[in-house]
């Protein structure tokens, strides 16, 4: 995407054609109009400086305007942009404007449920970013990892195979075992009490997974994972399987946790390598290209979740 510049000539020559038509448009906005894509139309035709200057104003008044509260006023949805500025916000918006989208604004997108939106990785962050990227993946660095629980990785052995459409999602090695590490050591009581989980709850954390994905049922997730047990797969040259950055399209791009320019919200490295049916993948198993190690996390304890009082509820006499 380019983006488009719009000189003080061409502005001057289309003053008389378009002062009245635009001012009429700029009119149909308010101070709480999200409509970005009558933004970029707007932006895209010839407009007077007063004009430009009235949507700068609308951004100045409106800031929040790629953050509706509905779904991006939680920190943990979001950090990044949470963490903007509002003066960078509006900078942000006026590259949206103009065409150009940031990995902030590509966050946001996934947020709104826009994936059709979104720009190819090489376009978003540059081809060589992305090579820089990926080279942490790569055989010299030791590979990439994933983990699965028990019945799942059986699961992807005789029905699912790896990875969902669009691609299986690994982290690399080096940074699963560290996570690894960081969730099997213990906790004291206070570091419990004061919101640090150990296990699972660790390692779901730190890679960027929907706990409930991972922790079984009695623990407060939806697995049947009573031993709290995971299989991490480590994959030597990932490269072998079309390695290749996370776009967001891709049904493991979980909607909530997925953040545009290869990191998980834990701040680990993430990338994907081809969906295998249950065939290749097991064919991979066998020829030591894709290897299972169980890992058991048995200091994952349960979680205390607060229970919503019911609305109505009467008091007793």
């Amino acid at each position: 995407m380019g983006q488009k510049f719009i000189s003080k000539k061409k502005k001057t020559q289309n003053l008389n054609s378009s002062n009245n038509q635009q001012g009429k448009s700029i009119s149909k906005f308010d101070t709480q109009s999200d409509n970005l894509e009558n933004y970029q139309d707007m932006a895209d035709s010839s407009l007077k400086v007063s004009q430009l200057q009235k949507l700068q104003d609308t951004a100045n008044v409106n800031p929040i305007q790629l953050q509706p509260e509905d779904n991006l006023n939680d920190q943990e949805n979001n950090p990044e942009w949470n963490k903007l500025s509002k003066v960078k916000r509006r900078v942000l918006l006026n590259e949206f404007i103009n065409g150009k989208i940031s990995p902030v604004l590509a966050t946001y997108l996934k947020r709104e449920g826009r994936e059709a939106e979104l720009p190819t990785p090489e376009d978003l962050l540059g081809t060589e970013t992305v090579q820089t990227h990926l080279n942490q993946f790569r055989i010299a660095e030791g590979g990439g990892s994933r983990f699965d629980t028990p019945e799942n990785f059986e699961k992807m052995k005789s029905k699912w195979g790896l990875g969902k459409e669009g691609g299986g999602f690994i982290a690399t090695k080096t940074e699963s075992i560290a996570a690894q590490n960081e969730a099997e050591k213990k906790v004291t009581d206070q570091e419990v009490a004061d919101g640090k989980l150990p296990g699972l709850w660790s390692l779901a954390s730190d890679l960027g997974v929907p706990f409930e994905y991972w922790i079984d049922k009695s623990l407060g997730g939806d697995q049947n994972n009573p031993n709290h047990e995971m299989i991490r797969t480590d994959i030597p040259d990932p490269d072998k399987f079309d390695l290749a950055m996370v776009r967001g399209t891709e049904m493991s791009a979980y909607r909530k946790e997925w953040l545009a320019g290869g990191k998980t919200l834990g701040g680990k490295n993430e990338a994907k390598i081809k969906k295998m049916n249950p065939e290749k993948f097991v064919e991979e198993i066998f020829k030591e290209n894709v290897k299972p190690n169980p890992v058991k996390f048995e200091e994952t304890p349960k979680k205390r979740i607060k229970k919503k009082r019911k609305k109505g509820r009467k008091k007793k006499d």
